[in-house]
Parts: structure tokens; C-alpha cells; sequence
């Protein structure tokens, strides 16, 4: 009988996703959340359109252990002084370029934040951890953000290039029940009325949003 045909070579080539992938990320657990200064249950969107970015206004001094008790001082301000049930944020970037997951609820999940008033329904929002208004932000902390927002909005089919209309829900620059054409990835100032990400960082946007969209679009 003929002999048996080799097997064809296997390729070595890992498989690509099919969506810009998740970067690595830092749990609650790792900046030492204590679950019992929050309050009810999370709330899920029902889908993303964009991402808020945002600043922490705080020391731009800080070195890479001082950054869990840094996120802990935010989070009880957040609960226990403004009265939310959680931390803000969404996610939160240091100037070294780690990413922290921020508000409880599942971090692959789209969970409703409390950052950008009127705007929390359909957003994800990160903030970068210092004050960016009086320093540039760090390039690892850039891509950080790049990464992230890539991850977030590829998933749910966003252009992180482009603009979306969204609903506001009532903030001090738009009435609630307004359509708003804003970026896909914008700043806490385009929908409120606030310096925040701080200059530095909203003069960066044009360069994350390219930078994102040519992310996800490797990866699609």
C-alpha cells in the first residue's frame, strides 16, 4: 500500500484575537478595598459609547507603593464624603503606566460609573492619578489609556476615532434630554463644566484617539 502522507506543518503563529485585547489590570483587591464602605449593589449599562477621561488632581510626586493608599484615600472621600456607593472611576491609571480597576462590579462588565455628570449611562471612566493640569502626562500612562480604551470601546463595535450622539442625562453644560455629538473618547470637560483632565491631558486626546483606533483596527 502507498505510504501514509506527512501531517501539514502546524503553524507556529499564536491566533490573533478578534478584539483589541485586555491590557493587564490590578484588582481591588490589590489596592486594598474594603467592600464595606460601599453601598448597594453595581449598576450595568446596557452598552458603551464612550470613554471619559479624567484627572485625579492630586501629587504628581508619588512613587509606585505610595499609589494603593492613594486610590484607598479616593475611595473613601468618594463614599464617605460625597455620599456615593463607590469609588468614582471606572478604572484608574498611575504615572507608571499600571492600570487599577476602580468601581466593584466586574471589570469585563459595563458597569455604571459615577464620574461625568449625565453621561455615566453609556461610559466607561478612567482617570489618570496626578494633576494634569501643571504636569505632562507620563508616555506609559498614554499608552496605558490607549490600551484601555481600546479594549473597552472595540468590544462593543465603537470607533475610538470617532463621535457619537448620546443622551444627556443633566449636567451643568447640557440640559437632561439633550443629544450631544461628542468624541468617543473626550474629556471630563466637554460634558461638564471643568478643567478637568487638566490641559496637559486634553491637549493628548487627539493623539490617544488615533492611537486606539489604530489599535483596534489590528486587532480586527
Amino acid at each position: 500500500r502507498p505510504p501514509a502522507r506527512p501531517a501539514p506543518a502546524r503553524s507556529e503563529r499564536p491566533s490573533r484575537p478578534d478584539r483589541a485585547p485586555r491590557p493587564k489590570l490590578h484588582s481591588r483587591v490589590e489596592w486594598g478595598a474594603d467592600n464595606r464602605l460601599r453601598d448597594g449593589k453595581p449598576r450595568y449599562n446596557r452598552t458603551i459609547q464612550q470613554v471619559h477621561v479624567h484627572h485625579t488632581v492630586s501629587s504628581n510626586s508619588y512613587k509606585r507603593g505610595d499609589v494603593p493608599g492613594m486610590i484607598r484615600g479616593m475611595y473613601r472621600y468618594h463614599t464617605q464624603n460625597l455620599g456615593w456607593s463607590d469609588i468614582g472611576y471606572n478604572f484608574l491609571v498611575d504615572k507608571f503606566g499600571r492600570i487599577w480597576v476602580g468601581r466593584a462590579g466586574g471589570a469585563l462588565k459595563p458597569v455604571r460609573g459615577a464620574h461625568t455628570l449625565g453621561f455615566n449611562a453609556t461610559s466607561v471612566g478612567v482617570a489618570l492619578i496626578g494633576n494634569y493640569e501643571t504636569a505632562w502626562p507620563w508616555k506609559k500612562a498614554r499608552t496605558a489609556v490607549v490600551q484601555l480604551a481600546a479594549w473597552k470601546l472595540d468590544k462593543y463595535g465603537r470607533k475610538p476615532g470617532g463621535h457619537a450622539k448620546v443622551y444627556s442625562r443633566g449636567s451643568d453644560r447640557f440640559p437632561a434630554g439633550r443629544m450631544v455629538r461628542l468624541p468617543v473618547i473626550d474629556g471630563h470637560r466637554d460634558t461638564n463644566l471643568t478643567a478637568c483632565p487638566g490641559r496637559h491631558v486634553y491637549d493628548k486626546l487627539p493623539n490617544i484617539r488615533r492611537r486606539a483606533a489604530e489599535r483596534a483596527k489590528r486587532f480586527s
